[in-house]
Formats: structure tokens, sequence, C-alpha cells
């Protein structure tokens, strides 16, 4: 039991420090594609989009890639799931398995995973609220 509780740890502060990581990750380039944008958004700006209307853009990006990055790891968890439990037939019982998730664990996760993709989408959303409409007319 006590090492069952030292594994369960070790494995919650690496999923903390993914957690962290991601979410850093996620951050950086959804600002860094508004950077890199910011001429676009500007036009778009200068042709009469609202600021708040620009702000769903980095917001929605990055709940969609949060939603297509779930999906591909949902994917890779039940091949694993299927190869673990294959591997350990022999010593469960019928209709047992030893690798599975319950359905509302699959619901906190993507939950979770689409508020922290909303957060980061939101710190880019706020630099394009500060893009102005006559940074379109200026050369660069």
């Amino acid at each position: 039991m006590e090492l069952d509780g030292y594994l369960t740890l070790i494995f919650l502060l690496i999923a903390g420090v993914a957690l962290v990581g991601g979410a850093a990750s996620l951050t950086a380039s959804l600002y860094a594609s508004v950077e890199r944008k910011r001429r676009d958004l500007s036009v778009l700006r200068l042709l009469g989009l609202s600021g708040p209307a620009l702000f769903r853009f980095p917001v929605y990006q990055g709940a969609l890639i949060a939603a297509a990055g779930f999906a591909v790891a949902f994917g890779f968890f039940e091949t694993m799931a299927v190869v673990i439990n294959t591997l350990f037939h022999e010593h469960l019982q019928a209709e047992e398995s030893l690798c599975r998730l319950e359905p509302w664990h699959l619901g906190a996760a993507l939950a979770g995973t689409v508020l922290i993709a909303v957060a980061a989408g939101s710190v880019a959303a706020w630099r394009v609220t500060r893009i102005e409409p006559a940074e379109a007319l200026r050369d660069e």
C-alpha cells in the first residue's frame, strides 16, 4: 500500500509538470501566432471587425487544438489499454480489465483540457484586442 501511495504521488507530480508545460507551450504558440498575423488582424479591424469578434479567434483555435489533441491521446490510450489488457488477461477474471477509464474520467479530462486551452487562448486574445486598425496602414 505504501508503494502504491508513492507511485501515485510520482505519477501526479509528472502529470502536473506535463500539464503546466503543455499549457505554457500552447499559450506561447497561440501568442506567437497572433504576433505573426498582427498585420492581417489589423486589416480585419480596419474593415470593421470588432475587438470582441477578433478575441474569439485565438480562443477557438486553442479549444480546437486541445480537442484534437485529446482525441489523438484518447485513441492512443485505447490502443494501449487493449494491449495491456491482452497481456494480462490470464491474471484477470472474466469481464475484468486492468486498464480502463470511467466515462466521468473522460469527461473531466476533456473539460479540463478545453478549459486550459481556453485560458491559453485568452492570453493570446488579449493581445488581439490591443492591435490597432491603423497598423494595417503603416509599412513595416
